[in-house]
């Protein structure tokens, strides 16, 4: 066995190597101990540790019964494509791109929008063709697996939340299974198809619905169970990006509207083309402009933002998405104004270093972002007060 008497150099390398990397460390330990963690941000580590080591049970069952569905799903569909078309292997892109030149179609992408797309404009056998392909290049089947491979000899699941894994923001990260991002169900009989699978009946299942690996994609969120006599409960902030927004700027028609029920996405379409709006009724063609603005304008998002949220696919133009733009931010004064005071107020802080106080002037709000000690600036916590 080698011991450091055997390579008397290389062991005064790696003593140095620690030695430095020892000073670094209370170094950054130095620097950090003027910017305590506020005891708020303790307790939500606190949480963070009881909910990652607690974990959540799932029906290992279920899971792996769906694996074996998928496989079996996906195997027919490919079968039925090769009948339909003749690819030898009707996973592979590029064969399928040919096939549909062969069509008198050029795909430029297979992703999900696209297909869609060319299903609308389609023959019924072409339309076949496509939707299997949907369905072949569904990959929920992937959340099973995840979930397989986390699971513990107790079935739970730990170690889903990362703690300030978002760093701007400092929201959780989802880690292994992304239990942030499971897909949404709306089933009528979700309880009645997840049985099924749950005992393993694949030929009920396939008689019952037309399209496998979508039903198994909406029974993702009913393999994680609750223990007895407990139950789980699915739960979302309303348009929560848009009230805050809203609050912050002082841009007071969207409190009143959200304040009183009322429907954001007409209102702001009633806004922007200065008529009444109503859902379902007077000018209700205009709230559709008004939801895919509100989506993607409200952080000052332009033209890209609305192809990236779809409105092209909504049936607007592209020469639609700018006017679109300039309507809302028009009708949003206040919201633009504060974007751009955000903005003044982070290059200046960055060039200022000895700034003592700046502040960010809203409609109905101050915002101290910064203070100084000496010659060093420092984040503190944001304050807000009333005007």
């Amino acid at each position: 066995m080698d011991t450091a008497a055997h390579a008397l150099e290389k062991w005064s390398v790696f003593k140095f190597y620690n030695k430095r990397d020892v000073e670094v460390e209370m170094g950054i330990k130095d620097k950090l101990h003027k910017f305590p963690v506020p005891d708020f941000v303790w307790e939500e580590y606190h949480l963070d540790q009881e909910i990652n080591d607690r974990g959540i049970l799932v029906d290992l069952q279920m899971v792996e019964n769906a694996i074996t569905f998928d496989e079996r799903s996906k195997a027919t569909i490919a079968d039925e494509m090769r009948g339909l078309t003749d690819i030898d292997n009707p996973n592979s892109v590029s064969q399928m791109k040919s096939w549909l030149a062969d069509q008198g179609i050029e795909a430029e992408s297979l992703g999900k929008k696209a297909i869609a797309e060319m299903i609308k404009d389609a023959t019924e056998d072409l339309a076949q063709v496509l939707s299997l392909r949907q369905q072949l290049a569904k990959s929920s089947v992937k959340k099973y697996q995840a979930m397989q491979n986390a699971a513990c000899n107790d079935h739970r699941t730990r170690g889903m939340f990362q703690f300030y894994g978002a760093n701007r923001t400092s929201r959780w990260a989802g880690r292994l299974i992304q239990l942030q991002n499971l897909p949404q169900n709306h089933m009528d009989d979700l309880d009645s198809a997840r049985e099924l699978v749950r005992i393993g009946d694949y030929d009920s299942l396939s008689m019952l619905y037309d399209d496998i690996p979508d039903t198994l994609s909406q029974l993702i969120r009913t393999a994680f169970i609750a223990k007895p006599r407990y139950k789980f409960y699915v739960a979302d902030f309303s348009a929560i990006e848009a009230r805050v927004i809203a609050h912050l700027a002082g841009e007071s028609w969207r409190a009143d509207v959200f304040k009183n029920g009322g429907d954001i996405y007409c209102a702001s379409a009633s806004q922007m083309f200065h008529v009444p709006v109503e859902k379902h009724g007077i000018n209700g063609h205009l709230r559709q402009k008004g939801k895919i603005a509100e989506l993607a304008l409200g952080y000052g998002g332009s033209v890209g933002a609305l192809k990236a949220m779809g409105a092209l696919e909504t049936g607007l133009t592209e020469d639609e998405l700018q006017p679109l733009v300039d309507s809302w931010r028009q009708s949003n004064p206040n919201i633009v104004a504060l974007w751009w005071n955000f903005d003044t107020a982070i290059k200046n802080a960055i060039k200022m270093h000895c700034l003592t106080r700046f502040q960010v002037h809203l409609a109905q709000w101050h915002v101290i972002h910064y203070s100084s000690i000496g010659q060093k600036t420092h984040l503190r916590q944001t304050t807000y007060w009333r005007e």
